[in-house]
């Protein structure tokens, strides 16, 4: 009802009503006072104001509809004033987020770069660390076999001393002592057991040499012997040696020449063979020993 009642009043009906009805009623108006018969018969008697009211109320509904045409239009002027503020509000507001947009990009692609370089310098880091590392270990490796590689040339020095030795036992034993030493030499290219083993086994060898450079430099004897005298002899002893360096001269031959010591079977044979003439001689030298005060 409403629509229809504002269509109506938007319309050129209220006009042309307004302008007919004032026309109509000036014209009964002038008709009634100056001309009277004019009148139609179905209006005689009836006052010309009754005209003069429908064109009022016509004129009310047009000056109604342009006062409301007027507030429509304000209306419509304020809610285009409205929408163009908040058009130029979204306008900045999507130019502000673009830029922010735009901020983070660049805020991303700068955080990207400083982590990229960062990356980049830590794996620099890293990579020098590890080679400085491989420099220090492989220093360490050649100071290692240098270390070990002079301490063999020093035993070999001392074996080769021991060479001038007019004695076959103490021949054999060096050369058993050669033999080790190419092994130990060996193990000391191959790098495959620790410094500390390795040590070990130089600080044995070594032992071994000066105790046998002590057994050669304890004298020889001549001529024939008897079982005692030989066996004297074996232990590079005499007739007024000590009954305990004998007994420790047997117990470092016993372990020096025990065939689980050597790990070749050659070895292992000529080990035997010592080891079975140092029991004989310390057994002919047995009672000697147990007797001594």
């Amino acid at each position: 009802m409403t629509a229809m009642f504002y269509r109506l009043l938007k319309s050129a009906f209220v006009d042309q009503l307004a302008y007919a009805t004032a026309f109509v009623a000036a014209l009964w108006a002038f008709a009634d006072k100056h001309h009277p018969p004019v009148i139609p018969t179905f209006l005689n008697g009836v006052s010309p104001l009754y005209g003069v009211a429908v064109s009022s109320f016509a004129g009310a509904l047009l000056i109604c509809k342009y006062v409301f045409m007027a507030g429509e239009a304000q209306v419509v002027d304020r809610l285009k004033d409205t929408l163009a503020q908040r058009e130029s509000m979204l306008a900045e507001r999507d130019a502000a987020v673009t830029d922010l947009t735009e901020r983070l990009a660049m805020s991303v692609a700068t955080e990207n770069a400083a982590k990229n370089r960062l990356d980049v310098f830590e794996n620099r880091d890293t990579e020098f660390q590890i080679s400085e590392l491989r420099k220090k270990i492989r220093t360490l490796e050649d100071d290692k076999k240098t270390a070990l590689t002079a301490a063999v040339s020093s035993m070999k020095d001392q074996i080769r001393q021991l060479r001038g030795i007019e004695d076959e036992q103490v021949q054999h034993a060096v050369d058993v002592l050669n033999r080790e030493m190419g092994l130990l030499e060996t193990e000391i290219k191959k790098g495959e057991l620790s410094l500390y083993e390795l040590s070990l086994k130089v600080t044995e060898l070594r032992e071994n040499i000066y105790d046998l450079s002590l057994i050669a430099l304890s004298g020889t004897s001549e001529g024939k012997q008897t079982a005692e005298e030989a066996a004297l002899n074996f232990f590079r002893m005499d007739k007024n040696s000590d009954p305990f360096s004998m007994e420790q001269t047997y117990k470092f031959l016993k372990v020096a020449f025990h065939p689980d010591r050597f790990s070749s079977d050659a070895l292992k044979q000529d080990a035997k063979k010592y080891f079975q003439q140092t029991v004989q001689a310390y057994n002919s030298l047995k009672e000697r020993v147990k007797t001594s005060p």
